[in-house]
């Protein structure tokens, strides 16, 4: 069978596995995979990837290998008993090798009355599958494995390898996930993260750093109050000079290609403060205030420079308190950190991408920059291009989240469009055009 008549069968065997797929992305959804106990939901995954005829391994790297990486994130869990899954398709030869990432964890859902169904019950309604997880990234997840089952189904014979990654923890910074998966040796000539960005296709994203600011008080009995020091009064200043950062932040650090993303409009970095704890009973004055933060930053920025910003913007908050002034918050690094990563947009395989995402669709797809971070900034480590895209969904972290069961065949489609080309080898000119290593 020709290339063309291949990449035809393909597109035509999709279309006829839409009621599998939904079943399958149901069975997904029905798993609670909060990040950390991804166990159940990667054995899942390894028996899908078999019944498909893939070889198949669990990659787990030590914890001092992987800490040891300077985009290395530490994380209350270890490897044990939630290894990645690495599905291989085995290439003839001739052709360029692919990666196909997915992460199977998923936020917690919090209360669980905000939802209009059980979060981990899934629910088909007007072309959506709802549940924890249905856009972030199950859907994307099993985009891939519909689009590597239609083409065996077709009898496609790819000249490269094809590397179906089902990894753990991106939602905790990706250290277990995607970096282990790296470390351990799983390389290719591109990879495809399919994320739930629909709208473009995305080549970029910042940097991200977690950070915490501690600031003393001394505590009392609250009928006592004027001869203790409130930490979360003396917080208050500090809190409104990071306010101020990310104001000067968002004004002076612009990127175009960060801005196009919907509702990104005019920011393309932000410092946000995620969390607040202060005291622990409403009659004692708080002796301790703890705030937990996140900042971005761009490519063209250093990191020192970045945390110095922090630092300046808590001591200037302090400087007005004579109190903080001789009990100086401390500032501390912890949780995520991750450069930023900007892949070259004239790639071939960010060619391909869009092509084929502009072909499945019938318009044209342009590229941007996430504001979030990614996986994605792992391959830019490695050396390996990629691009990322995927379905198309709804309250992402949210209670009600959603993806468009529509949208999941067409990313499935293009993937077979991208695999067809990309990885095809030699032999058929349909199958090695663009071919740009």
């Amino acid at each position: 069978m020709s290339g063309e008549a291949v990449l035809s069968a393909a597109l035509a065997a999709a279309d006829g596995m839409a009621d599998a797929m939904t079943a399958r992305l149901a069975e997904m959804v029905r798993i609670p995979s909060i990040t950390g106990d991804e166990g159940v939901i990667q054995g899942w995954a390894a028996d899908r990837m078999r019944e498909m005829g893939l070889a198949v391994r669990e990659v787990a790297v030590p914890e001092d290998r992987l800490l040891a990486h300077p985009t290395a994130v530490s994380v209350p869990w270890t490897w044990e008993g939630r290894p990645n899954i690495a599905g291989l398709w085995q290439g003839r030869g001739g052709g360029r090798s692919l990666i196909l990432d997915a992460h199977v964890d998923v936020v917690p859902a919090e209360d669980p009355s905000a939802w209009s169904a059980p979060p981990f019950e899934p629910v088909l309604r007007g072309g959506r599958l709802y549940g924890r997880g249905a856009a972030d990234m199950k859907g994307g997840w099993v985009a891939i494995l519909w689009a590597l089952g239609a083409l065996r189904e077709a009898g496609f014979e790819p000249g490269g390898d094809i590397t179906f990654l089902s990894v753990v923890e991106e939602e905790a910074g990706g250290t277990h996930g995607t970096l282990a998966c790296l470390l351990d040796g799983i390389t290719a000539d591109g990879m495809i993260i399919t994320e739930p960005l629909w709208s473009h296709v995305v080549v970029g994203h910042p940097g991200v750093l977690y950070f915490t600011v501690e600031i003393e008080g001394r505590s009392t009995h609250a009928a006592l109050a004027n001869r203790g020091v409130s930490a979360l009064y003396e917080a208050m200043p500090v809190l409104e000079a990071l306010r101020r950062l990310d104001e000067t932040r968002g004004r002076e650090h612009r990127m175009e290609l960060f801005e196009r993303l919907p509702g990104t409009a005019g920011r393309s970095v932000h410092l946000n403060l995620g969390r607040f704890r202060a005291g622990d009973w409403p009659s004692t004055v708080p002796g301790r205030a703890v705030v937990e933060g996140r900042i971005s930053w761009l490519p063209g920025e250093e990191e020192p420079e970045v945390r110095s910003a922090v630092e300046a913007a808590v001591r200037e908050g302090a400087s007005g308190s004579k109190w903080l002034r001789e009990h100086p918050p401390r500032v501390g690094w912890v949780g995520w950190r991750g450069r930023p990563w900007l892949q070259d947009p004239a790639h071939p395989l960010v060619t391909l991408v869009v092509e084929s995402a502009s072909a499945e669709r019938g318009e044209p797809i342009a590229l941007a920059a996430d504001t979030a971070g990614l996986d994605a900034r792992f391959a830019g480590e490695f050396g390996i291009p990629c691009a990322v895209y995927g379905p198309h969904g709804g309250n992402e972290h949210g209670a009600d989240e959603w993806v468009d069961l529509e949208s999941v065949r067409s990313v499935a489609r293009t993937l077979i469009r991208v695999i067809h080309r990309w990885c095809g080898g030699a032999g058929d000119p349909a199958e090695t055009e663009n071919d740009g290593r």
